[in-house]
This record gives structure tokens, C-alpha cells and sequence, in this order.
């Protein structure tokens, strides 16, 4: 389909999560961020963000209109940055005071957006706070207004209660149309709102930046790796939902097998300490390098890097760092969570062990570095970069997208 000056529309992304800048070494958001920059090329496009302290409350990025509204005079107090909305609330119940104003703040930002600007369409992520705050919106103020909502996973998965589900089906049906990650998100959206109009489209990679290297001797002597070293990675934050104790606790029964094994953990959070404190008592401190938050354009040479990519989780929605790992050829390993068994990729370049079990996780990965010691590992790589160029090319997921908006 060719987009033309009659398909412009005014789109407007609503997120709890976007970068603080455009600086391509920004973490945050990035992947909202990416499909602002492929939507831009059809349509007008507004973002609307959390405001924090330090940040402009008004930008323009090449383009997209950034607006961050203000939560309360005093700021956001950490809610929304750092590890994630539910984490910090968990490490300070107190900001469940300030939730309110997070809903009304938004709902009247996201008013008063419409009005200035003739909005055709709000592409709310999240169900909460994003999706929730444009529904009532739609509701009180603009019935007419079109909405694409975006589920990512974790809205979903995590907020299971009576109550939520209530919520969420009165969010899914006054939306126009639906937008997931993969196919068993979907049908979770479809049991809650079976007349759902749901379009599989997973959030994209740019892979003229996440792109396998050509050298990896030469890259492994730029990072201090021994030729010969195996290179499992972590990306994420380091708290209990993502497992990293269990990996950390999987690595004495992979360096019997494995001894010149290296983990790379990529990431901060607020088991950090007590992660190390681990490595210390394991006495596997010389196998495990902490490296803190990487860059955006840091983080594609460690994933290129390395033989896979472990994420232990035990709730995802389909995560980006995934999808950025296959894009440059490393295979990942991943907990059985249904979503990752629902797919076509399943032990082919995404395998999977028991959420949980720390031995079958140890066995998984000395299965996969099996794999590569007989040599059979770089055809899984090469499968994963073919996978990653066929699904998540970040321009075929913002034409994906550009269908979705042009249908309502």
C-alpha cells in the first residue's frame, strides 16, 4: 500500500516509558521511540511522556513533538524511571499516593493535546497508566477519538486480580483496534474481549544497529575476552522477576563442565549488591562482569559478542533485548513462560528450561555451549539473524503499524 498526503494523520503515542533524549545511547523507552521515528514518515506524530525532574517539558526530536506532563509540582519521585513502574512501587509503596495524579495529570495532558492539535489517532502502551487515562479520556471528553492500544506483556501478565480484569476488558472494548506483541498475548486479549480487533506486531529492532560483526576475535580482545572464552549475557534489571539469582546460581554447575565461562550482566537494579555478594560466596567472581547500564550503542558489540542471551525470567511480555539479540546472531535462552512455547522458533534459535528450576537452567546452557563446541551453534546464529530480519525489522513493523492506522 503507498501512503500519501490523504493518509497523513495526526497520531498521537501516549508511554510511561521514552528516553530522556534522542541520543542514540539512550536506554529507556528506545524501542517507542523507534517506532515514533518509522511513523514519522506517514503521519504527524506527538508523544506524550511523564515529565521528571531536569528534562523539557516541550521538544522536538527531528520531527516528533515530545510534550512530558507534569505528575505533581514536586515531580514524579521516582516512579516511572529506574526499574519500571510495579518495581518501584514494590521499593516504595508510598508512591501509590501520588497514582491519582498520574491519571488525572494525563487525562487532562492528553485533552488538552487533542484540542490543540486535531488528533486523529492515540496509540496509548500500556494498559496502565497509558491505556486506562486515554479510555477515560475517550469517554468523558471525545467519544470520537480512534485508539490503537499497544500491549506489551507485563500489563497483562503481572495485574491479574479480579479487578484488573474487570478494567481490562472496559479499556479493550472501547478501543478501535489492538496491537501485541505475539500471538499468545492475543489470545488472552481475545478470551477477556473476544470482538477485539487484535494485529500480532512485536515493537522493532533497528538493524542497521543491531547487526552481527565480522571479527569476533577482535572484538573479544577489545572486551578483554580470551579467543577461546564461552560468552553467556544478561540484559535487564536486576530484580527478582528477572531471575538473575537464578543464573548467578546456575554458574558453578556450568564451570565444571566450562571453566573459562563468562557471564556479562547488563543492567542495574536494586539486587545488584546482593548479586555480587552471591558471586562472591560462589567464589565465581572472575567468571561474572557486572557491567552496569549499557548504552543503546554499546549494548549491540556485547550481544554480538557473546554464544546466547539468558533472560531467567519469571514474567515478560516479549522483550526488546530479545528480539536485538537474534538481530545480531545470538541465540537466546529464555524460561518456558507459554509465550516463548508459542512460537514457531522454539528450540530452533529461542530455547527454553523450567521458570525457576536453577539445574535445568545449568543444563541448558551447557547443552547450548555442547552446541558450540561441535560447531553447530553458528547455524543457530545464522538462523536467529534471518528470524530477526524477517519479524522485527523496525521499517516492516512501522508499515505494520501505518496498515493499522490507515484501516480506522
Amino acid at each position: 500500500m503507498s501512503y500519501t498526503k490523504s493518509n497523513r494523520k495526526t497520531v498521537l503515542i501516549i508511554t510511561s516509558s521514552f528516553p530522556a533524549s534522542n541520543k542514540k545511547d539512550e536506554m529507556m523507552g528506545g524501542f517507542v521511540m523507534k517506532l515514533a521515528e518509522g511513523l514519522i514518515k506517514y503521519n504527524r506524530v506527538l508523544v506524550l511522556t511523564p515529565h521528571s525532574k531536569g528534562l523539557a517539558k516541550i521538544e522536538n526530536w527531528d520531527g516528533i513533538e515530545v510534550y512530558r506532563n507534569p505528575i505533581t509540582p514536586f515531580g514524579d519521585f521516582g516512579l516511572f524511571y529506574g526499574d519500571g513502574i510495579l518495581p518501584n512501587l514494590q521499593k516504595k509503596p508510598y508512591l501509590f499516593a501520588i497514582l491519582p495524579l498520574v491519571f488525572i495529570s494525563q487525562i487532562f495532558a492528553i485533552k488538552k493535546l487533542t484540542k490543540e492539535n486535531h488528533i486523529d489517532v492515540i496509540n496509548p502502551h500500556w494498559l496502565y497508566p497509558s491505556g486506562l487515562s486515554t479510555i477515560i479520556f475517550k469517554k468523558i471528553f471525545n467519544p470520537n477519538v480512534n485508539v490503537i492500544l499497544t500491549i506489551h506483556g507485563s500489563d497483562l501478565n503481572r495485574l491479574t486480580l479480579a479487578f484488573f480484569e474487570y478494567l481490562d476488558r472496559l479499556i479493550l472494548k472501547n478501543c478501535n483496534y489492538v496491537s501485541t506483541v505475539n500471538s499468545y498475548l492475543k489470545k488472552k486479549i481475545l478470551k477477556l474481549h473476544d470482538k477485539a480487533l487484535v494485529e500480532v506486531c512485536p515493537m522493532g529492532v533497528d538493524r542497521s544497529v543491531f547487526k552481527p560483526v565480522n571479527n569476533i576475535e577482535d572484538l573479544k580482545e577489545s572486551l578483554d575476552l580470551s579467543l577461546n572464552s564461552n560468552i553467556i549475557i544478561f540484559v535487564g534489571s536486576i530484580i527478582q522477576a528477572k531471575g538473575i539469582l537464578d543464573l548467578i546460581n546456575s554458574m558453578p554447575k556450568v564451570l565444571e563442565k566450562y571453566p573459562d565461562t563468562i557471564l556479562f550482566v547488563a543492567g542495574e537494579g536494586q539486587l545488584r549488591e546482593t548479586a555480587q555478594k552471591k558471586c562472591e560466596n560462589l567464589c565465581i567472581t572472575n567468571n561474572v562482569r557486572f557491567l552496569g547500564l549499557v548504552p543503546n550503542n554499546n549494548l549491540p558489540k556485547y550481544l554480538a559478542v557473546s554464544d546466547f542471551l539468558v533472560l531467567p525470567s519469571y514474567s515478560e511480555g516479549w522483550p526488546v533485548v530479545m528480539m536485538e539479540a537474534l538481530s545480531c546472531g545470538c541465540p537466546v535462552l529464555v524460561s518456558d513462560l507459554p509465550q516463548f512455547n508459542d512460537t514457531d522458533q522454539t528450540d530452533k534459535c529461542i530455547f527454553t528450561f523450567s521458570k525457576g528450576n536453577v539445574d535445568e537452567l545449568a543444563d541448558k546452557i551447557t547443552y547450548l555451549m555442547d552446541l558450540k563446541a561441535s560447531n553447530k551453534l553458528q547455524e543457530i546464529k545464522q538462523d536467529s539473524i534471518i528470524y530477526a530480519k524477517e519479524e522485527f525489522d523496525i521499517n516492516k513493523v512501522s508499515e505494520k503499524y501505518q496498515r493499522i492506522i490507515c484501516t480506522i
